[in-house]
């Protein structure tokens, strides 16, 4: 009977060492998912970073190409083709100067995303910690929990030996 109360009290212990054990995965599965996401932002910040700074560099080569040809007298420019020429150059200088921001933007971006990732992976080794933990607590509430029904087993074995017993004496 003390067995079999004792067993009774654990059981809502298991009960709620099991619920945390889920809620910890269910936990820890969310976390895995924001994790992948941000990876996957990461990856994509990577990949555009590197996309604008080749076409930058690829623009600056072709601009000090252009600045190194010898433009001496070949170039008789119109009073109306200087106009447009400058407006050009303006416009080039204004599309440079927003791809800069841009870029400023994007670094400043992925540098949050790596914070937030490593912020991440510090709460998911938490998560897998307090997982653990929930775990081994599990596998010692089981354990405990055999190790009682099989006292609980024995003692009851004993009682019906020790009734058997008062039945055979009673008998004779």
């Amino acid at each position: 009977f003390v067995l079999s109360s004792n067993l009774e009290q654990l059981k809502p212990e298991i009960s709620n060492c099991r619920k945390q054990a889920a809620h910890w995965s269910k936990k820890l599965k969310e976390r895995e998912d924001m994790i992948l996401e941000e990876e996957k932002k990461h990856e994509s910040f990577l990949t555009t970073i590197k996309q604008t700074r080749q076409d930058r560099e690829k623009a600056e080569a072709e601009i000090s190409q252009l600045k190194a040809r010898s433009m001496s007298a070949a170039l008789n420019l119109t009073p109306h083709q200087r106009t447009e020429y400058e407006d050009a150059v303006a416009k080039t200088d204004a599309v440079n100067l927003r791809t800069r921001e841009q870029i400023r933007e994007s670094e400043g971006q992925l540098c949050t995303v790596v914070r937030d990732l490593e912020a991440d992976r510090i709460v998911l080794r938490d998560l897998e910690d307090n997982r653990a933990r929930n775990a081994t607590k599990q596998s010692e509430l089981a354990h405990d929990t055999t190790s009682v029904e099989l006292e609980l087993e024995n003692v009851t074995t004993l009682l019906e030996q020790r009734r058997r017993q008062v039945t055979t004496v009673e008998e004779e």
